[in-house]
């Protein structure tokens, strides 16, 4: 599973906001941001620096299932989830 993540004003667009895959999925996420932060997904604790206009790649196995919620670290600001399912 790939997909597109354009953070703009410490927000993303309402339909990219919950991605949801089944367990056991490689997972790509393609980051940028209009500010300097990180991204942070809570759970498997993975995190990415956002410098713009530098895309940021985030890549990993949903081997986890559940609902991860997922921000910019630096200011706290919850951006949204990723939804895992078990097979």
């Amino acid at each position: 599973y790939t997909t597109e993540l354009n953070i703009s004003g410490n927000s993303l667009p309402v339909d990219r906001r919950v991605i949801q895959v089944e367990q056991g999925v490689m997972v790509t996420l393609y980051i940028t941001s209009d500010r300097e932060d990180e991204f942070h997904l809570h759970g498997y604790n993975l995190k990415t620096a956002l410098k713009p206009p530098t895309r940021a790649t985030l890549q990993f196995q949903a081997d986890k299932a559940g609902r991860f919620e997922f921000e910019l670290h630096q200011s706290h600001t919850e951006l949204g989830a990723l939804e895992v399912y078990p097979r």
